[in-house]
């Protein structure tokens, strides 16, 4: 089959746009680096120690990562919260963060008497309302940042409960992927960018549980 429509010149299969509509640009996140818990909690700490230090900018943070003021609070309940740390404990697939990493690389990277003529020392404040930013993970995140605190039971242990052996393995072993936005972010783009991740699909209803349609058998309760 062509995929030529008949009695025109368009061919679907030959281009990726549609006759006189302007098709989006790729959005694909590039550059995806798994992570492991070890690598994430120094993250946290280097970033707290940087914003006592006046070097990032203050606000809400989870896991040492600011908040945007357009994404929802912590909605998982601590229910919620155990049952994922359960399945990281358990490998399962955790899924992918993502963050801005803006001046903060930069910072890292350079040591004392290596700035540029005109660019901030590492000492002084820097604050880019864009840097730092966790734009997807948050309630993920926080239940890692309240299980490591002893401040969530997990599988009837909290984590200063756990053998030195298990926590050396989860330290280690359970991993997240992280993607890191850079300045070719602005605000507007990050925005959708959470929207889209957020709300494109369809939260499970109760009667869609597995127990329920297993119960309901063939034809899922149609009509």
């Amino acid at each position: 089959m062509s995929g030529q429509v008949p009695g025109t010149d368009y061919n679907p299969l030959a281009q990726n746009t549609l006759p006189g509509v302007e098709m989006p640009q790729d959005e694909r996140l590039e550059g995806k680096v798994n992570r492991s818990i070890n690598d994430l909690w120094d993250l946290r700490t280097r970033n707290l120690e940087w914003l006592g230090a006046g070097r990032l900018m203050p606000g809400d943070h989870v896991m040492g990562l600011r908040l945007p003021r357009w994404q929802r609070p912590a909605v998982w309940s601590s229910l919620q919260q155990a049952a994922f740390i359960e399945s990281a404990w358990r490998g399962l697939e955790l899924g992918t963060i993502v963050i801005t990493e803006r001046y903060s690389v930069q910072l890292a990277r350079r040591a004392p008497g290596q700035e540029e003529p005109g660019q901030q020392e590492p000492g002084q404040a820097h604050h880019d309302p864009l840097d730092n930013l966790l734009i997807d993970g948050q309630q993920r995140l926080r239940a890692i940042e309240l299980y490591l605190a002893n401040k969530l039971t997990v599988i009837g242990s909290t984590w200063e409960e756990v053998r030195w052996e298990d926590k050396v393995r989860f330290w280690t072993q359970v991993r997240l992927g992280v993607v890191k936005l850079d300045s070719t972010y602005d605000e507007a783009r990050l925005r959708e960018l959470y929207i889209r991740m957020n709300y494109g699909g369809t939260a499970h209803a109760p009667e869609h549980h597995p127990d329920v349609l297993e119960k309901l058998g063939p034809g899922r309760g149609e009509e």
